[in-house]
């Protein structure tokens, strides 16, 4: 309805910047990473606005710069908590019957069971399962160094193609900023390091009727702590988020919801 009486006005100019003078309803794409904003405004009064923010994010499980932690971390495990399991041919046997859907040379209890459970799933699901329990299978009945980077680099290798979604709400309010015609929400010091919210809402140079969002965080009391954490780490980088929309690849065979 609104753009149709934006047409029919004939592109006055003071129709259209009294109809697009805020920015009631967008969705709008974060420029550096996997993350976007579904945001709707409305006004308090003529200078003042209050908007309703959920976001969503999608990060990959880990980043291939983890792996030497993650090396480390098999290699402690296996000097603090050594495998106490044995069943290492059952397990490469059950591993067997993953991919060919056969629990026949199993001890699986409930064999039409297994494979509906498993035939349903897809090739890479499966593969991927049965290479996680040969691993194991391996690490269980000789415990070693290799044994247990081997299945820690698969273990890796499969989060490397998992991906985490998550969302979050939150709420701002906005002060109309007559000079630019920018909507700026600027709060006050909060919390141990004083932190500062700063965002505003910028018309696109280009398109009249679209917005643009940035945010940052600054951090007025860099030398206090919230627990163990330094304040002096908090992120105080800039957050641009663009109503131009695109398709980003991820690269993920599986999908996790949640921190």
């Amino acid at each position: 309805m609104r753009l149709i009486i934006f047409i029919l006005v004939g592109f006055t100019p003071g129709i259209a910047i009294a109809e697009f003078d805020y920015p009631d309803l967008v969705t709008l794409q974060n420029t550096s990473e996997n993350s976007a904003l579904d945001i709707t405004c409305e006004k308090s009064d003529e200078r003042n606005i209050h908007c309703n923010f959920a976001q969503y994010s999608v990060t990959k499980k880990t980043k291939a710069s983890d792996l030497l932690k993650e090396l480390d971390n098999a290699r402690k495990e296996l000097t603090q908590h050594p495998p106490k399991m044995r069943q290492c041919d059952e397990m490469r046997k059950i591993a067997q019957a993953i991919k060919s859907g056969s629990s026949q040379n199993t001890d699986v209890k409930d064999p039409i069971k297994f494979r509906e459970q498993y035939e349903k799933l897809p090739e890479t699901e499966k593969s991927d399962m049965a290479e996680m329990l040969e691993a194991y299978a391996d690490y269980s009945c000789k415990p070693s160094i290799r044994t247990a980077e081997e299945m820690a680099k698969i273990q890796h290798a499969q989060k490397l193609r998992t991906c985490k979604v998550w969302s979050n709400t939150y709420a701002q309010d906005f002060s109309l900023d007559t000079n630019t015609g920018n909507w700026i929400n600027k709060g006050k010091p909060s919390g141990p390091c004083g932190t500062i919210v700063f965002s505003y809402f910028e018309r696109d140079d280009k398109e009249g009727i679209l917005w643009n969002y940035t945010t940052r965080k600054i951090v007025t009391n860099p030398n206090g702590s919230i627990g163990m954490a330094k304040c002096s780490l908090i992120d105080e980088g800039k957050y641009e988020y663009t109503w131009r929309l695109k398709k980003n690849f991820v690269g993920c065979d599986y999908i996790e919801f949640g921190f």
